[in-house]
């Protein structure tokens, strides 16, 4: 793994490090990257579902650190009802807007009714989560006319690297996308905005909207940290032992905190959402004190409690969402309470 000391550095290097070196027959034929790193987890073809699973470093969504360190978006020109963004007009944007960024066209560029199909590379003022790299992208789609590929912000996904021939453009000369600033902005966009930024709906119906009394209580539950007597890990009312056993295992592909979350999302619901977050919060350390704190050591106690708060979003009783239901549940949530506010 090779760590870079600012975005110009990594820019220096990305041009060598993820260009393909030859002319290819097929975009499959290239390099790709992750703005994020891996966990060690297991791994088996899907067309061998009885194989013995290898250990390593794999780019699987369950083994995703959930940290993006990069600002990345695709432009592809898809919405034939709003004005096409060129590849200049990325550029001066950006630069007008002060944004150091890298640029690079895929290999599909032009090939398809002459559409530009643009990367887009900026550095953070800070490090993020999916979920907020698909908020700053919702502002940045409403910035280039609603072009923008929102598909592409799932843990375990990957980017196409530079083509061996097509545009590349670096501009070093300006500052790091603010993130919180941006996050600010995303507020006051138009509906509009917040329609084209849909993503695939959830399909457990364990998942609704809550009641404003619900909504209420859970306020309420978030920021209590009581923990009643019996609240723990020993008692079935709220931990099955095969939970357990199954968490001891990593489960979740091999990955410390998505096995984390998918236990703490098990007792959650089990419980009838009926837990407040200090008792959430002792649950949790004590499941990652099965494994020696490793969670808490390597992501920080802050990364844990975003991680009880969207668990605790969860609502029904039904068996916990996938990982990508869950995901998008928290944003159509996001989304709803955005307008909400705007309107109010």
């Amino acid at each position: 793994m090779t760590t870079y000391a600012d975005f110009n550095a990594f820019v220096s290097d990305f041009w060598s490090q993820a260009a393909y070196p030859q002319a290819q027959e097929h975009k499959y034929q290239c390099y790709s990257w992750t703005p994020t790193l891996f966990e060690e987890s297991e791994w088996k073809p899907k067309s061998k579902p009885d194989a013995e699973p290898k250990q390593g470093l794999w780019r699987v969504g369950e083994a995703c650190s959930g940290v993006v360190t990069l600002g990345y978006f695709d432009l592809d020109n898809h919405q034939d009802g709003h004005p096409t963004v060129t590849f200049d007009d990325v550029n001066q944007v950006l630069r007008g807007l002060g944004f150091s960024h890298l640029l690079y066209t895929s290999y599909s560029h032009l090939r398809k009714d002459g559409r530009h199909k643009v990367r887009i590379v900026i550095p953070l003022s800070r490090d993020v989560d999916y979920d907020t790299m698909f908020l700053l992208f919702v502002w940045f789609n409403d910035l280039f006319n609603y072009q923008l590929d929102g598909s592409i912000y799932d843990p375990g996904d990957h980017l196409y690297g530079p083509c061996f021939e097509g545009e590349r453009r670096a501009w070093l000369e300006g500052a790091a996308l603010d993130v919180d600033a941006i996050l600010g902005l995303v507020e006051s966009l138009p509906d509009e905005a917040l329609e084209y930024a849909k993503r695939s709906e959830a399909t457990d119906k364990s998942t609704r909207v809550l009641t404003p009394e619900e909504l209420a209580t859970l306020r309420l539950q978030m920021a209590s940290m009581d923990v009643a007597s019996g609240v723990g890990l020993d008692n079935p009312k709220y931990c099955k032992p095969s939970w357990l056993d199954e968490h001891d295992t990593l489960y979740k592909g091999g990955s410390h905190r998505q096995t984390l979350m998918g236990t703490l999302s098990r007792i959650w619901l089990y419980s009838g959402t009926s837990l407040t977050f200090g008792e959430m919060r002792s649950l949790q350390f004590d499941l990652d004190g099965r494994w020696g704190y490793y969670c808490q050591r390597t992501y920080g106690s802050g990364a844990l409690a975003d991680d009880l708060r969207s668990v605790m979003s969860l609502t029904g009783t039904a068996s916990p969402l996938s990982d990508t239901q869950l995901r998008d549940y928290r944003l159509e949530q996001k989304m709803k309470f955005l307008a909400s506010k705007r309107r109010a």
